[in-house]
């Protein structure tokens, strides 16, 4: 079977952030695609197009995160967009990850990362990447991995 192209490194990334997300007490949910005869495609109904790739809930912590993956390079869509803005709006801590953020991440899902600031802050595009496109939260924009997401 082959992979949809151009997504072997942020499958790589999932499997590594799920993996560390069981291991340190957290809850996971992520909807894996499918392939069908019209291509890859999600099992999901209603306005559930471009709904973040995992929900992470932390029970003992009382800590819920919506967290859309992203490669290096990847870019938010149209949709992905609406629904991590509609959750922020909606109170939810709301996160953009990309494998350099790897160790903030692994510090929020270890517990030593800080704690969601309802309704979050103003963010500012990633820099250090060298991938800054001078964009703020809209279709394409890239957020800080430990900072909630605003709109």
């Amino acid at each position: 079977m082959r992979r949809r192209r151009g997504r072997g490194s942020e499958d790589a990334f999932l499997r590594q952030v799920v993996g560390l997300a069981a291991r340190t007490g957290w809850l996971t949910f992520h909807v894996r695609a499918a392939r069908t005869s019209r291509g890859w495609r999600s099992p999901v109904s209603g306005s559930g197009k471009g709904f973040p790739d995992l929900v992470l809930v932390h029970p003992q912590r009382g800590r819920t995160l919506f967290v859309e993956l992203k490669s290096r390079t990847g870019r938010l869509r149209a949709e992905q967009t609406v629904w991590l803005a509609a959750l922020r709006i909606a109170g939810q801590d709301v996160r953009v990850w990309r494998p350099a953020d790897w160790p903030q991440i692994e510090a929020l899902l270890k517990g030593e990362g800080s704690a969601p600031e309802r309704g979050g802050k103003l963010m500012s595009p990633l820099s250090r990447s060298g991938s800054d496109r001078g964009e703020r939260f809209d279709h394409n924009a890239e957020m800080h991995p430990g900072e909630p997401v605003d709109g």
